[in-house]
């Protein structure tokens, strides 16, 4: 009888986010969007090309945007002072100062055990996401005195400039 091997795939639900490479990661994040990169077809074709037909060559890239959802009871305020730094009109830095509200992110996938994930190859499943700031930001989500079975949760949508995958 042939013997049947455990498929695992990689589960999603275990991950940690950090901010520019501090110790400690953000508490309460529940979800992450998909992190999306999508480049530019550019038609081109000369003179010489086989049946006078176009070819493609990469362009430009664009990075997604990115959502987060993080629960009201768990928030440090860490992401929340982030999301606000954007438009800080109270202190008139608003934008005009980059380092105020632009992060470099970093998202850790963990495996069952709790460890980094790996893949079959030994390549950690570690992901950097550059030049972040929040573009969106919701604080409290709707609020209803009828139903008992809603929690609270604030969501944050991110733009980036870039990411890659740390080694």
């Amino acid at each position: 009888m042939a013997e049947i091997g455990l498929f695992d795939p990689f589960l999603t639900f275990k991950f940690k986010l950090y901010f520019d490479g501090g110790a400690q990661p953000v508490a309460g994040i529940q979800k992450v969007g998909p992190i999306k990169r999508k480049t530019e077809a550019i038609m081109w074709r000369d003179g010489a090309h086989p049946h006078n037909s176009q070819s493609a060559i990469p362009g430009g890239s664009t990075f997604e945007t990115i959502a987060f959802e993080q629960g009201l009871g768990l928030d440090d305020g860490r992401f929340e002072d982030w999301a606000l730094s954007v438009s800080d009109w109270k202190n008139g830095d608003g934008a005009f100062k980059k380092a105020n509200y632009r992060r470099t992110l970093r998202i850790e996938f963990l495996d069952m055990t709790g460890q980094l994930a790996q893949t079959t190859g030994g390549r950690k499943l570690n992901y950097v996401l550059d030049g972040a700031w929040v573009s969106e930001y919701q604080a409290l989500p709707e609020l209803d005195s009828k139903s008992m079975n809603t929690i609270g949760i604030s969501s944050f949508t991110v733009n980036i400039e870039g990411w890659h995958r740390q080694q």
